[in-house]
């Protein structure tokens, strides 16, 4: 089943001590529980990207979002509170012409859905916030 199409803004960090030219970026999100759920999709939508050495930069993605997934989620959300994410994709790097290699990542996050005390008390007054966490392959074997 389809869904809708937006266009995120993502910023792009380069660590490394040397500029980063991307070719293309793509990537799949899906529920961590069960990672054929596809929940979106995506891609930058500029090849040829530039990020200087130790900078970031903000660029344009497309994000396609599925009605399936996305309803597999909400529920899971609206019942526990909570749902984990994994976004899995490809960095290409070699500038706007050609691709020189291809470097796959992986990080996973969560969905947390926080009810103050008000809310549990059906006063609404107060509104149901909700953040958005990641924790990167990395940054877990650091840990």
């Amino acid at each position: 089943m389809h869904g809708s199409n937006l266009v995120i803004v993502m910023s792009i960090q380069n660590p490394n001590p040397f500029k980063l030219d991307i070719h293309s970026l793509t990537y799949r999100v899906s529920r961590a529980k069960d990672e054929e759920v596809e929940v979106a999709a995506g891609e930058l939508t500029k090849h040829g990207l530039k990020v200087k050495a130790r900078d970031s930069k903000e660029a344009e993605a497309t994000l396609s979002l599925s009605l399936g997934g996305l309803g597999a989620v909400s529920r899971s959300i609206c019942v526990k509170g909570h749902t984990e994410f994994v976004v899995r994709g490809v960095l290409s790097i070699g500038g706007s012409a050609h691709k020189l290699a291809d470097f796959p990542f992986k990080f996973k996050g969560s969905v947390v859905l926080y009810r103050s005390k008000s809310f549990d008390t059906h006063d609404t007054s107060d509104t149901r916030r909700s953040t958005l966490s990641r924790r990167s392959s990395a940054d877990k074997s650091h840990a």
